[in-house]
């Protein structure tokens, strides 16, 4: 009978563990989703700039054409452009430099007890290791002792147990 308890008891730890992994695979599969869109769109707005500067320039490169062409020395419309190729080649930068920060996020960590360190799922109330209310443990964390004492009756209690 003792022997029947145990092995449930064992199962019943084995699952929740499994379950615990599964969780976190789950979150950290929906922040990469949420990255590779955010990547996706941002590359997007990337390739729209770069499809605007070469527009200008061939613009440019028209005008330019024009001008020679005819003879003429270079007028206000071939500075306005140049300014407009200027403004586009910053915000290709800027867009590069927000693609490269995102490729660089990294998942947010667990959450953690704060008083004997174990992991936290976002949904605990209370530490399953030491059994510190959760508020309390980030409120105030206590000092690594090998002894704790219960949170309900003040009673010590061994580290771990």
């Amino acid at each position: 009978m003792v022997s029947d308890r145990q092995g449930r008891s064992a199962r019943s730890i084995q699952v929740s563990g499994i379950m615990k992994r599964l969780r976190d695979e789950t979150e950290r599969a929906k922040f990469e989703t949420a990255r590779a869109l955010r990547l996706q769109r941002e590359q997007s707005k990337l390739g729209q700039l770069q499809n605007q500067k070469g527009d200008q320039l061939r613009a440019l490169g028209e005008v330019v054409w024009e001008l020679h062409a005819a003879g003429q020395p270079l007028d206000s419309r071939l500075v306005t452009i140049c300014r407009q190729v200027q403004t586009v080649n910053q915000q290709i930068s800027d867009q590069e430099a927000l693609i490269e920060a995102i490729k660089q996020e990294q998942p947010p960590e667990p959450p953690k007890c704060a008083r004997c360190g174990r992991e936290l799922n976002n949904t605990d109330v209370f530490c399953p290791a030491c059994g510190v209310p959760v508020a309390a443990a980030e409120a105030k964390p206590a000092a690594a002792t090998p002894d704790a004492a219960c949170p309900k009756c003040g009673s010590p209690v061994r580290a771990g147990a």
